[in-house]
């Protein structure tokens, strides 16, 4: 299976044998769809909820930027996501 993520580009290797995602996108979205998966997990969904309310309050910082982006793509909204929710649609430009 790595062989071929590295093949489609998807994954490359770096100089000490780890793997990357050779684009960025493509980790905010699994990182996002992970977070769309568990979120209403019992044992998850606590920590989940402060991790995304601590991303829409530094919202600035890039990498939160897009994961939250890709959240709201993959749960057609925020509401309820965080207690920064109606901050988040404001920014990336979504209404529930």
């Amino acid at each position: 299976m790595l062989v071929v993520l590295e093949e489609a580009e998807i994954l490359r290797r770096d100089g000490d044998g780890l793997y990357r995602f050779k684009h960025k996108f493509i980790y905010y979205y699994f990182v996002a769809k992970y977070i769309k998966g568990n979120l209403y997990k019992e044992s998850e969904k606590v920590e989940l909820r402060r991790q995304v309310s601590e991303m829409a309050r530094r919202i600035y910082v890039e990498d939160f930027y897009f994961i939250l982006m890709f959240l709201v793509y993959l749960t057609n909204g925020v509401r309820g996501l965080s207690p920064n929710a109606c901050e988040v649609e404001k920014i990336v430009g979504t209404a529930a």
